[in-house]
């Protein structure tokens, strides 16, 4: 039987050196879902950098609606910071499965690598496509918003469509996950050293994305509402990502995010599922 992965959620992880975010504060009730998916991250401590590039002529002039590149961390000469012993590092475990991706139970999040140009045309984008339509047409409305370049190294989570058109959606209950590993398809795909760079700054935004949602969610049912409108994400799952159309070996990206540091509380495991 697969190994039911284990998810709890607490402090803010500590993100390496470079680490992108992407935080959106749309007003349309149309894109609501894109926008609490957008929340602008708790507090870091690091400082801001406004981002290059011009701004979609939709959004408002707040800085918590644009996107956040990478940021180096803050250093000073009199800043101290003691280094874990190997015991106390934890960093992400990955359990393979032999088995198909999306007979997963609801509630789940199904995750894979994607480009920014709101295309998924072929590979296992393609079945995402098909399996999930309403959550495609969210996907790229999001990509619509932002240069390829900004949403390049972050995660998307799309939540359960309740009111998707079609019937296998609906049923199903899936969240998806976006990994942004690439800015363009085909041709014009990254080269391996940057599509694995991507990878791990998107893993790593996807981790605080999850925590995130399972904050807000008890939250919301703890406090004075009845509950929250969306379940939490019980468990985490992904194809083989970057393997297939991106071309870059599976183990090479295994590495990449078997090696991302996490702390207590966070996603430390995701279930890796294919048919090969």
């Amino acid at each position: 039987m697969s190994k039911q992965t284990r998810l709890n959620f607490g402090h803010a992880s500590s993100a390496p050196a470079k680490r992108r975010r992407l935080n959106t504060s749309e007003s349309s009730a149309a894109d609501q879902d894109d926008v609490e998916n957008q929340k602008t991250s708790k507090s870091s401590g690091k400082a801001r950098t406004k981002p290059t590039g011009q701004k979609p002529s939709s959004e408002k002039s707040d800085e918590t609606s644009k996107p956040e590149p990478k940021n180096k961390n803050p250093t000073s000469p009199n800043h101290h910071q003691s280094t874990p012993s190997a015991d106390q590092i934890n960093t992400i475990t990955l359990t393979h499965h032999q088995a198909n991706l999306f007979t997963a139970p609801p509630h789940t999040l199904l995750c894979h690598a994607t480009n920014a140009q709101g295309t998924w045309g072929a590979g296992i984008a393609a079945a995402f496509k098909k399996n999930y339509p309403a959550a495609f047409k969210i996907y790229a409305s999001h990509c619509a918003k932002w240069p390829t370049s900004a949403l390049l190294g972050t995660a998307f989570l799309i939540p359960p469509q309740k009111d998707s058109f079609s019937k296998a959606e609906r049923e199903a209950q899936h969240w998806i996950g976006c990994l942004f590993t690439s800015e363009k398809k085909g041709k014009g795909k990254g080269s391996k050293e940057s599509i694995l760079e991507a990878t791990g700054d998107a893993v790593r935004d996807l981790v605080r994305r999850v925590r995130d949602v399972n904050d807000d969610t008890a939250s919301a049912a703890g406090g004075s509402k009845a509950g929250s409108s969306r379940a939490a994400i019980a468990s985490v799952r992904m194809c083989k990502i970057n393997s297939g159309l991106f071309g870059v070996p599976w183990g090479a990206t295994g590495a990449v995010v078997e090696g991302i540091e996490v702390e207590d509380g966070d996603l430390k495991e995701i279930e890796v599922f294919s048919m090969d």
